[in-house]
């Protein structure tokens, strides 16, 4: 056993020896911004680019990455936890580019929201050998569900892979046999407007603030019609929640009028 802060910028010499002398590394690494960005000298080393814009590169699961690929041998096997940023925020594209095109990324398994005690954070893992990846190689991602039973899997192209590392985004925009959407009943979608632009026009307007539980029946009055700009919701029309975690309990329907 040996015991060393990784995020020191100066390793004790037992811990350099290890260099590409791992078969298998597991790492669950702490998910935090460090003071200073990440030695490039590290990066380097591990074959991972340094100029990527700081937010990157003052990760400490960036620095972990580092010294697990440095411990590895060519043609180990990693396995490493890391946030949901990482495997699917935009900003982090450039890191999966460049992942998904210098390791062979066998599969990431995302694991539900407080699968660890304590913690909401969303977490994948990372499963990838020390190999560049063959042409066209496609990855599997896998969906674990809160009792640990598989919620989803789908196997991905190397775009799509760098799109967003996440089963439950993928499955979603799967196409499915048969399925019903809103475009094959002739259904029209409008964007509510932001609320400076309608608290502008001093029409009466409804927020999603102003959904309320269950069944409940609101009037509304003094809703110009005339202009045709604006988005008019008129009888049969749904109003439907677009952001927020309970979005889609928030369903409305127009009984009369506009």
């Amino acid at each position: 056993h040996l015991r060393a802060d990784l995020l020191l910028l100066k390793l004790p010499a037992a811990v350099l020896r290890l260099v590409e002398t791992a078969d298998l590394v597991l790492c669950n690494p702490p998910f935090r911004a460090v003071d200073a960005a990440v030695s490039p000298t590290l990066l380097r080393q591990a074959g991972m680019p340094t100029d990527w814009p700081v937010l990157l590169r003052q990760r400490a699961e960036v620095a972990f990455l580092a010294h697990n690929l440095r411990m590895l041998k060519q043609g180990g096997e990693l396995g490493m936890f890391l946030p949901a940023s990482f495997m699917a925020g935009h900003t982090f594209e450039p890191f999966r580019e460049w992942l998904l095109n210098s390791l062979t990324v066998e599969k990431v398994v995302g694991f539900p929201t407080s699968a660890f005690g304590g913690s909401e954070a969303k977490v994948f893992a990372l499963i990838a050998r020390k190999l560049t990846p063959p042409p066209r190689h496609r990855t599997t991602l896998l969906a674990l569900a809160f009792d640990g039973c598989r919620n989803g899997e789908i196997v991905v192209s190397r775009s799509d892979a760098i799109a967003r590392l996440d089963a439950g985004f993928h499955l979603v925009r799967a196409p499915k046999s048969a399925e019903l959407t809103l475009g094959t009943v002739g259904a029209t979608l409008t964007r509510g407007w932001p609320v400076k632009e309608l608290e502008a026009t001093r029409h009466t307007f409804f927020h999603t603030t102003d959904f309320k539980e269950g069944s409940e029946r609101r009037v509304f009055a003094g809703l110009l019609a005339s202009r045709p700009t604006a988005p008019i919701a008129y009888t049969g029309d749904f109003l439907l929640g677009r952001v927020g975690r309970a979005c889609h309990t928030q369903v409305l329907r127009v009984q009369s009028g506009a």
